[in-house]
């Protein structure tokens, strides 16, 4: 028993022990897990201000709200013909508006009017035509007389120059061909005195080589009275008995009318072994050929043909008013109308090489002398949007100024103004006004003039280092010299003359202005482009003048070239290097020196 008591005392105490560590631990926090039943809703103790309830259970759960469409209530309505029908309906429509939208938005491209780009202008529209006498520009052989070796051998320094076209005077067979070479004895052999064909041939070939056109000139009007044509014309021939123009009149001593030649003698003369007048306008021995004969016309293309197959690009035509002549009881004036049925034929060879090149073959017509109204003819009746004649690409005027006139500020105005709104609607017009035929102290002002201008620049061999004949140690010295007439001309056409504003830019009398009486100048400008400004002091006195309130200009303007005062040198210009030359003015400011002319880049002010 007493065992027994023992273990039941014992019991007793672990079972106090046991008694005691369980009210330990209901004493202490719960755990995490022991917590967890009492925030789910096991016990719920509410307490209100009068009485503490316990409420033994889950509390009522919270409404979750929308919890979305099964997959089975989803396939209900997309299975539903109705949603099927607004879905396709829906897409459908989606698809139709972008394909209307796409079609709208390509109908306003192609149909709204637009602003018309310039069709770009082509290679004689461009770079300066530089004229070369063959005779006089280089000898390569020592006999004193330039040939066409010689001009092959000075390309690259036409290249320098920024000369792109090379128009190279009269080279065919003649009795003359040292002095004139206008009374041609064969219209397809070059002319001994200068060279070979083949010689031609090389020459063309390193033109092409470095990019350059070349233009030579064309005499439909005359032959020599040495050539095949005439003579077989005068022993009346029957295939060349009407080659020519012939007309017995009164016999030997009475000529057909009194019409004069250029010399200002009788337009006729007595042949005695045909027993006929022969008309010529340019001297006895430059018979005039028979235009409206077919047959002379046919061979005068076949002519354009033969040196078009060497590589010619252009063609000047020489006394393209008198071609075809006058009735005999009539008068023989100058008349562009009596021509135009020739010149459409030999425009249709051109025209032809071009579209079989694909590069630009050009017909010139030399119109120097002529009334405005006859040059303006000469473009034809249909000027195309790339500013080319129908009826020649190019009359070669130089009615702008005349040769050796004296040049004031307002007479350069009113000339130009004049020339400009003379021509035809979207003429390209030509100005072979020569820099060096006035006073030597404006060759670079003109030459600044010409290079601005929207129209195509004719120099002549020379008149790039201010004289009137090329000479090759003046070519030397300005070339060596800082500032030159050679180095001016080369930056007005390699840099200047390709620019927007000038092939592109507007001009119209408020382009060119006058102020403080000698100052002319000339403004050209292009949306988008640099702007370019020339002034030139007519007069005695240093003008300082105020351009600010010409139109475009803004508030400071740049010098880019000016016109040289030469030293000792002829036409290279003595540099100080230790004074600084003023490069920007502010346009309300502007010096010019007497007889000087400058050129100024700016950032056109569109908004003024």
């Amino acid at each position: 028993m007493a065992e027994k008591s023992e273990i039941v005392n014992g019991d007793k105490a672990a079972v106090i022990g046991a008694t005691e560590e369980n009210k330990e631990v209901d004493e202490m926090p719960p755990t995490y897990d022991e917590a967890k039943g009492l925030t789910t809703g096991e016990a719920v103790v509410k307490i209100t201000s009068n009485e503490t309830k316990i409420d033994i259970g889950k509390e009522k759960e919270a409404d979750p709200g929308f919890q979305g469409l099964t997959k089975d209530e989803l396939m209900k309505y997309a299975n539903d013909p109705f949603w099927v029908k607004l879905r396709w309906f829906l897409f459908i429509l989606f698809w139709v508006i972008w394909v209307a939208m796409l079609a709208a938005s390509v109908v306003i491209i192609i149909y709204a009017p637009k602003c018309p780009s310039p069709e770009p202008k082509q290679w004689w529209q461009k770079s300066p035509v530089y004229k070369v006498d063959v005779g006089a520009f280089k000898d390569s052989d020592g006999d004193t007389i330039g040939d066409l070796a010689g001009v092959k051998s000075e390309l690259d320094y036409l290249v320098e120059t920024g000369v792109g076209t090379v128009y190279i005077s009269s080279f065919f067979a003649s009795p003359n061909a040292a002095t004139s070479g206008f009374d041609v004895l064969d219209y397809r052999q070059v002319d001994s005195t200068f060279g070979s064909l083949e010689d031609w041939k090389a020459l063309v070939m390193s033109l092409k080589e470095r990019d350059q056109k070349v233009v030579i000139d064309f005499i439909p009007n005359h032959t020599s009275d040495q050539h095949e044509w005439f003579e077989k014309s005068v022993a009346m021939e029957e295939a060349f008995a009407d080659y020519y123009i012939w007309n017995e009149g009164g016999g030997a001593g009475s000529p057909p009318n009194d019409w004069t030649a250029g010399d200002g003698g009788s337009a006729w003369s007595w042949n005695a072994d045909r027993g006929a007048w022969y008309l010529h306008q340019f001297g006895a021995n430059q018979p005039d050929l028979n235009l409206e004969n077919t047959q002379v016309v046919e061979e005068l293309e076949k002519v354009l043909q033969f040196w078009i197959s060497t590589g010619v690009n252009g063609f000047v035509i020489n006394d393209v008013t008198v071609m075809v002549d006058g009735p005999v009881d009539g008068t023989n004036d100058k008349s562009v109308e009596r021509q135009v049925e020739v010149l459409k034929r030999f425009r249709a060879i051109v025209d032809a090489e071009t579209e079989d090149s694909g590069v630009p073959c050009v017909l010139y017509a030399e119109a120097a002398g002529l009334p405005a109204d006859e040059v303006s003819a000469l473009y034809g009746d249909d000027i195309s949007g790339s500013n080319v004649g129908s009826l020649v690409h190019l009359p070669l005027s130089s009615t702008l100024l005349a040769p050796g006139q004296e040049i004031t500020a307002q007479s350069l105005k009113e000339s130009f103004d004049d020339y400009i709104l003379g021509l035809p609607v979207n003429a390209w017009p030509s100005f072979s006004l020569s820099s060096t035929q006035f006073d030597p102290k404006l060759v670079d002002s003109l030459t600044m003039f010409k290079m601005l201008l929207p129209g195509t620049s004719l120099s002549f061999a020379g008149e790039e280092l201010g004289l009137e004949s090329i000479d090759w140690d003046a070519v030397t010295a300005q070339k060596e010299g800082s500032m030159s007439h050679l180095k001016l001309f080369s930056t007005l056409a390699n840099k200047l003359r390709h620019q927007e504003a000038i092939l592109f830019g507007m001009l119209d009398r408020n382009s060119t202005f006058v102020t403080s009486e000698t100052v002319f100048g000339l403004t050209r400008v292009k949306k988008g482009n640099p702007g370019y400004l020339l002034t030139i002091n007519f007069g005695t006195e240093e003008k300082t003048v105020d351009v600010s309130g010409v139109e475009f200009i803004p508030p400071s303007i740049r010098v880019m070239s000016r016109s040289i005062t030469a030293g000792d040198i002829p036409g290279v210009e003595t540099v100080d290097a230790g004074v600084e030359e003023t490069k920007r003015f502010d346009s309300n400011s502007v010096v010019i020196k007497p007889m000087e002319g400058k050129i100024f880049t700016f950032v056109p002010n569109f908004d003024g």
